[in-house]
């Protein structure tokens, strides 16, 4: 059913951009138009909705809305009672017991001892497995109800692992996808810097579509230009300070969205 879904929304997603594209056959301007204003209207049809019955939205997007101040059960009246009176379909997915929020489509819920986050870095293919690893580890700390301390001292004993070379390749690896064709990239990325050293090394080409396991090594010239394939590549030849000052970034991003939220 998921999988289902996913696809349907996929193919809804893709019809609506086709029509707000100049140049696709499918364009149609008011369509598009009228999509954008039939969302806006729900969205802030169902806010006004669940604030009349006693309920306090505190994040709303094209996803859905949540919101607090009432049980379990209530909220599955609540449901009822909008798929009722509007022409949609709602579903209830779960109470979470904590919750941070950092910015549009980027929080964190706990349910039951677990995550589920969207928007963060440590879902995402593209970080490295060391600074998923300490942000998931310091988000975990504050949804527990741990400090802002807490959780800085998490992110600094895996920054603490870094400098010490205390790492393993794989923690270091980050995963991206080859775009396009080698030939029609404007500019370097680190995906087909990779791409281009395979082909012209070791003679094995990469399709548009693959995945591609990165390390960036020690040397001269910019990030990308530094990408390599993880699996020719060992922990002394990577750049820890690159890794450490990612690391860094995150953490004070992190940071100084939750100093306001605790």
């Amino acid at each position: 059913i998921d999988a289902m879904q996913h696809a349907v929304k996929v193919i809804a997603n893709a019809s609506y951009g086709y029509m707000g594209w100049t140049t696709s056959l499918m364009y149609d301007k008011s369509a598009a138009e009228l999509i954008t204003a039939l969302g806006r209207k729900f969205i802030e049809d169902v806010r006004n909705y669940v604030e009349e019955k006693g309920y306090t939205p505190i994040y709303m997007d094209t996803d859905g809305i949540q919101i607090i101040g009432g049980s379990e059960e209530e909220y599955l009246k609540l449901v009822d009672m909008i798929n009722r009176d509007f022409p949609l379909i709602i579903e209830y997915e779960y109470t979470a017991r904590r919750a941070v929020y950092f910015t549009k489509k980027k929080y964190a819920h706990m349910i039951d001892g677990k995550i589920i986050a969207k928007g963060f870095e440590f879902i995402r293919k593209d970080y490295p497995k060391i600074v998923k690893d300490a942000q998931r580890e310091a988000i975990t700390i504050i949804l527990k109800g741990g400090s802002v301390d807490d959780a800085r001292e998490a992110y600094n004993r895996y920054i603490e692992k870094l400098k010490k070379g205390d790492v393993t390749i794989e923690d270091l690896t980050i995963t991206e996808q080859l775009g396009k064709k080698l030939g029609e990239f404007e500019r370097l990325t680190k995906a087909s810097a990779a791409a281009m050293w395979l082909l012209e090394k070791e003679g094995i080409e990469i399709h548009r579509g693959q995945n591609i396991n990165i390390v960036i090594i020690k040397g001269g010239g910019g990030i990308n230009e530094r990408a390599r394939p993880a699996e020719f590549y060992d922990v002394q030849d990577c750049d820890l300070n690159y890794y450490i000052q990612l690391l860094i970034q995150v953490m004070e991003r992190d940071l100084q969205k939750l100093k306001h939220q605790i």
